[in-house]
């Protein structure tokens, strides 16, 4: 997953050719997802999320949702 964006697009947009990039660092990720799916995916994601709060070891959790 990546939350980069292609920069030639919004230099056409925005008529310029400035562009500032900024390198940031690469972090190991691991990528679930259901099998079946389910009624309600909020639900689903935040019971996911309170299961790794408790069973795993201190870190992040990052979860995409529809807007």
């Amino acid at each position: 997953m990546s939350a980069t964006i292609e920069s030639s697009k919004f230099m056409r947009y925005f008529n310029t050719d400035a562009v500032i990039n900024i390198e940031g660092r690469s972090y190991n990720t691991d990528v679930f997802n259901l099998v079946e799916p389910v009624e309600s995916y909020v639900e689903a994601s935040f019971n996911t999320i309170l299961q790794i709060h408790y069973q795993e070891a201190e870190g992040d959790v990052l979860v995409f949702l529809t807007g």
